[in-house]
């Protein structure tokens, strides 16, 4: 039970693991009086304190409140790997942490060192009901029961056509001293590479006010998942490389990377589109 701080009668009702890389990890909890505590890792702004008073971002050892929540009352969390976010009880989403890979759902692929509403694509006319972080993308759930994915396409994570990335900015990134055979990829593939620069050179790519990094296309833009339009989906689950989601009648659909059998589908096969699991094991009870 948590001692100090958290406040008379509060209980913790939900809590979320994120993390993935090694040495970063961090963790969130939501409280039955709707307020969010954070813990952990507290790099790209992952935790949502901001910086410290000077010019940091310290990891954070006890769990703490997210300040910039504290007005609002918030029914779901989600950790990612290096990404959080929050719905609120009128359905709105927050997201902060790293978003270059648009996980974020804000059309750029900076971080965000504070939580910030998602307004784009149409999810602001939504009511959100829940929301899943996976490795670098993000599923969020409607009360309609529609879908929206955002993030890296890679792996048919998102269960839908997307747009690809454009390239890096080669000379605002050279600039930083980051190798150039790093940065003369296609951002579709950015992930591999720009997890191999420091995390200095992280930090600077991802808060200099002149590089840009704004992108409109469908993969930093929540856009629902068509494939799934008619079937009324109440739970959806973002893996490292792979999708899962639950529809009201208990059926259950997969998408992404089916390597080690992930999907369900009794193959190791990508599936781009969110697939229905057709076989289960016989019941042993």
């Amino acid at each position: 039970m948590l001692l100090g701080g958290i406040g008379y009668g509060i209980r913790v009702v939900q809590v979320s693991a994120g993390g993935g890389l090694v040495r970063v990890a961090h963790s969130l909890l939501l409280t039955s009086k709707g307020g969010v505590l954070s813990f952990g890792t507290a790099a790209y702004g992952a935790l949502g304190h901001g910086y410290s008073a000077g010019k940091q971002l310290p990891d954070v050892l006890r769990p703490q409140y997210i300040d910039a929540l504290s007005h609002l009352h918030c029914t779901c969390v989600s950790a990612g790997e290096l990404h959080s976010a929050v719905v609120t009880a009128d359905g709105e989403l927050f997201t902060f942490g790293d978003g270059f890979c648009g996980q974020l759902g804000q059309a750029d692929k900076r971080p965000l060192l504070k939580p910030q509403i998602v307004e784009k694509g149409g999810l602001e006319d939504e009511c959100v009901l829940s929301v899943s972080c996976g490795a670098r993308h993000t599923l969020a759930v409607t009360e309609d029961g529609e879908v929206w994915s955002f993030g890296l396409g890679h792996f048919g994570v998102l269960g839908r056509s997307y747009t690809p990335y454009e390239y890096f900015d080669n000379s605002a990134m050279a600039g930083l001293g980051a190798d150039e055979d790093d940065v003369q990829v296609e951002v579709a593939q950015e992930h591999q590479g720009m997890m191999e620069l420091d995390a200095d050179t992280r930090n600077q790519i991802g808060l200099l006010a002149n590089l840009t990094l704004d992108d409109g296309s469908d993969q930093c833009i929540p856009k629902v998942i068509d494939a799934l339009q008619g079937i009324k989906i109440i739970g959806a689950d973002a893996g490292h490389r792979h999708s899962i989601f639950l529809d009201a009648q208990g059926d259950v659909y997969t998408c992404g990377d089916g390597s080690g059998g992930a999907l369900g589908h009794g193959n190791l096969e990508k599936q781009d589109y969110p697939m229905k699991v057709m076989y289960f094991g016989e019941s042993r009870l």
